[in-house]
């Protein structure tokens, strides 16, 4: 059970990083659904949305990229598509599942950055020995309502811990590279309930955060340690480290490559 101290720093770190997690939305002819989960970030002046490849692989390879849309704010219910905008990922995806987007227009990257906080380098975190608690959050499909164009999505918070050693029933495993939070099949609520965990379908492409402890409980810091690509209820989240995200910015600038690098290697 979780002391009050406990639920009060969750709902304050649920605030803060509801603030970063940005759904994308699929717009078709006749309905809008999530595709999955994306985090704004900001470095050397540039603006990008960091997300899991394969929650945009098939509107790319079907060049369809027009159907994703982005919410402009928190509490905002306007819709952008993405305009021109650059996107790169690793081909093949494999086990490579991460993908970055950098906004190439003003308008829509004004109006981003008044809805939704943008994370720097100073958020990030290199995975350390004795990390063990962490977050990972979003819109899951399970606790979305949709009739045609309307959405109302619930979002949610997943106070879990980082796995010290890989799932025995995990295949494809590449060391430094992927993540394993614990997912358990019911757990407490912010109320104080007991209930079934959700399913992390429609997570993918959200950040995974890492609780830091500070010498009190009001000085815990939140850091984004990876990407969450997919989750086996009841026994897994998995992700990728952000080691990959960096080599990926590469592709767009050198310096920008840098200065995450230097951060996730200090």
């Amino acid at each position: 059970m979780l002391t009050e101290i406990q639920r009060n720093e969750l709902r304050a770190f649920t605030l803060y990083v509801r603030r970063c997690t940005v759904p994308l939305i699929r717009e078709s002819d006749s309905q809008a659904y999530i595709e999955g989960m994306g985090t704004l970030f900001v470095v050397n002046s540039q603006h990008y949305l960091v997300t899991a490849a394969h929650v945009l692989e098939d509107r790319i390879a079907l060049n369809q990229l027009e159907q994703i849309g982005i919410r402009l704010g928190e509490t905002s219910n306007n819709v952008s598509n993405l305009g021109h905008a650059r996107i790169e990922s690793f081909r093949p995806i494999g086990p490579f599942d991460v993908a970055i987007i950098r906004f190439e227009q003003p308008e829509l990257i004004e109006a981003l950055r008044s809805g939704w906080r943008f994370l720097t380098p100073n958020d990030l975190s290199p995975i350390r020995s004795g990390m063990c608690k962490c977050l990972v959050a979003g819109y899951p499909l399970a606790m979305c309502q949709k009739n045609g164009w309307n959405l109302a999505a619930l979002f949610l918070c997943y106070a879990s811990r980082l796995l010290p050693n890989v799932p025995a029933e995990a295949r494809d495993v590449r060391e430094n590279l992927d993540i394993f939070v614990a997912h358990q099949a019911r757990g407490e609520d912010l109320a104080g309930s007991i209930s079934t965990a959700p399913a992390f379908s429609g997570v993918s492409g959200a950040s995974i955060w890492a609780v830091l402890e500070g010498s009190s409980p009001d000085q815990s810091l939140l850091k984004v340690i990876g990407v969450e690509t997919d989750c086996r209820p009841g026994s897994y989240i998995r992700g990728k480290e952000w080691k990959l995200v960096s080599l990926l910015f590469r592709r767009f600038d050198e310096h920008a490559f840098q200065e995450i690098e230097d951060v996730l290697n200090a």
